[in-house]
């Protein structure tokens, strides 16, 4: 499950771990809480990260459309 591993308030960035690729549709964007698990976070800013927790580091950062897009 992915979990808000550090939020800013003053500024909206927002940091997540997640297990999955999967995961990715259940964080929030910049409109909408997705799934509304993640510790009530229900706007986060474009620039916003996530990063999986399987050995492999992988990051997803959040663009202005409301798209989790893998940083290769």
């Amino acid at each position: 499950m992915a979990a808000l591993t550090k939020m800013d308030y003053s500024t909206e960035y927002a940091e997540f771990s997640i297990d999955s690729a999967e995961e990715i549709a259940l964080l929030p964007t910049t409109t909408t809480a997705g799934t509304g698990v993640l510790a009530n976070v229900d706007k986060v800013k474009a620039g916003s990260a996530a990063y999986t927790t399987d050995g492999n580091l992988d990051v997803y950062i959040l663009d202005g459309s409301d798209v989790w897009n893998k940083v290769e």
